[in-house]
């Protein structure tokens, strides 16, 4: 059964600096540390003719931390300043043979990327991440629209425009404004990855590290 998402997303440009203050916000606040860093990587499938797209709808594989979901996201209400839309989701055991079994049914990865992601809940409020692409820093509230108002005033983000666009539409866009074409994926640079997992490995956190370096992008239809 289809539930309702209610989300609230903000730019955070002035990059791992505003991430760190957002972070120390959100603790003065009370709230709580339910996952600490962590990378996600992102499909979305498409047909062919791009019909999901047109129709302002989204299919995502997700693979984070071992953990595996396919969720389904419908078109965004045009009548509020918040992302309102239906949203299915679904844990897999196998991403690699569902994308091979929904590719026997035609629909084939259109986009793929990236995002190193910090998720926090705020008591009586919404969940809130902070979130690092490979094109530079986000975060999401999700909860009601009361929920998301409210602690969008507490830490600072109510006079600032919420992005209504996916990851997926922000970072094709960004491939585009680079002069880097219609690429298929942004991917952060393998060095990156293995500094990252190096620390994690070692027990210390990984960090926030350099401000995100230009996108990886290949060639393709963007989605």
């Amino acid at each position: 059964m289809a539930e309702l998402e209610i989300e609230g997303k903000y730019a955070l440009p002035g990059g791992s600096a505003e991430a760190a203050a957002l972070e120390e916000s959100l603790l003065g606040l009370g709230a709580r540390l339910t996952r600490h860093r962590h990378l996600e990587e992102n499909r979305f499938l498409d047909f062919a003719d791009g019909m999901l797209r047109r129709r302002g709808c989204g299919l995502r594989v997700r693979v984070s931390a071992g953990e595996c979901s396919l969720t389904w996201k419908g078109p965004v209400r045009p009548d509020s300043r918040l992302k309102i839309r239906e949203e299915i989701i679904l844990d897999i055991a196998d991403p690699e043979k569902l994308v091979d079994l929904l590719g026997r049914v035609g629909l084939r990865v259109i986009f793929r990327f990236q995002k190193f992601r910090t998720e926090y809940r705020l008591a009586g409020g919404p969940a809130v991440t902070v979130d690092e692409t490979p094109c530079g820093w986000y975060t999401e509230l999700e909860g009601s629209e009361e929920e998301i108002v409210r602690a969008a005033a507490a830490l600072g983000l109510a006079g600032r425009p919420t992005v209504r666009e996916s990851y997926a539409g922000l970072l094709a866009r960004e491939l585009e404004r680079q002069g880097r074409g219609a690429g298929t994926e942004v991917l952060f640079p393998p060095e990156r990855l293995a500094r990252e997992a190096e620390a994690g490995a070692a027990g210390a956190p990984a960090g926030r590290g350099p401000e995100p370096p230009a996108p990886a992008g290949r060639g393709g239809a963007g989605g």
